[in-house]
């Protein structure tokens, strides 16, 4: 961790808990509920917030036995994987707004010409 800056340390994390423990964007949306990861996050350096049940028990011990530098880069890791599940949650509620308007616009317009036919 020597030399290197918060933003790197925090994307060393993150980078690790996608190549070496196989966590995914898809995985996490299927996984973990809205503002959990961010709750692991947290967990991992203030006891005032819990780690999720769902949360493997022995990772977070894993966690919360290293320094608390470390804890502050798997937090940010945590906390960067929430942002990416957020915008993609965002992301897919905006495409299923445009569509079930697209739909609307359709049937308003089959309405109308089904009367104007008339």
């Amino acid at each position: 961790m020597e030399n290197k800056t918060a933003i790197e340390l925090v994307t060393q994390e993150f980078n690790e808990m996608r190549e070496k423990h196989g966590h995914t964007l898809e995985g996490d949306l299927i996984k973990w509920d809205r503002y959990d990861l961010k709750d692991i996050g947290l967990a991992c350096v203030t006891h005032k917030v819990k780690f999720p049940p769902k949360y493997e028990t022995e990772a977070a011990k894993k966690i919360l036995k290293k320094t608390y530098l470390q804890k502050l880069a798997h937090a940010g890791a945590f906390i960067l994987a929430e942002m990416e599940a957020e915008m993609e949650r965002l992301k897919l509620e905006a495409e299923a707004k445009r569509e079930a308007l697209r739909k609307k616009q359709e049937e308003i317009e089959r309405e109308l010409n089904g009367t104007s036919n008339s």
